[in-house]
């Protein structure tokens, strides 16, 4: 009876080839979904930042309006506005024309609740930001009117990042 040479699968060089293969291009996914995964968390984080200036520069003329004329219901106006946006966590617009003290047209806030993954949102996206930009007419901006006053947290941003990225990872 001649003796049989039984190599095992694992020893076969067909199934180490393609071990080696199915490892290189899971490893090669991986690296090419991490590093999408990195360009698309740069790109949201200044997306955040270049969204409020767009919607800063939008409602300026609005509130500078509102301060100069002492108008507390285009302010009002001005913050329900601002307040389409989810970002948006307060608005104050105050006016302070010359030796006049500090009058507040509005102060609103709304209440987030409970974000998922806020460690996560924060560590990533940080914590709330203040933006401060005084309110001046065009034709006199050394003359301060009053303050434009938003607060805005970029947790509905770090939500849509995250929910991406774990599609990217397990899914794509």
């Amino acid at each position: 009876m001649p003796h049989e040479n039984k190599i095992l699968l694992k020893n076969k060089l067909a199934y180490k080839q393609a071990r080696f293969l199915i490892i290189l291009v899971l490893s090669f996914g991986l690296v090419f979904s991490l590093g999408q995964i990195v360009l698309d968390y740069s790109i949201e984080k200044s997306n955040f930042e270049r969204d409020m200036k767009n919607i800063i520069s939008t409602v300026y003329p609005s509130a500078v309006e509102a301060a100069f004329h002492i108008d507390s219901e285009l302010a009002k106006q001005v913050a329900h506005g601002l307040f389409t946006n989810k970002a948006i966590l307060s608005v104050e617009i105050t006016e302070h024309y010359g030796d006049n003290p500090v009058d507040i047209l509005i102060k609103e806030e709304v209440d987030i609740g409970s974000v998922a993954y806020q460690g996560i949102t924060d560590l990533l996206f940080g914590r709330e930001k203040t933006y401060s930009i005084p309110l001046a007419l065009p034709e006199d901006p050394n003359v301060s009117l009053g303050l434009l006053s938003i607060e805005a947290h970029p947790y509905q941003q770090a939500e849509n990042f995250l929910h991406r990225s774990f599609v990217t990872l397990f899914w794509d």
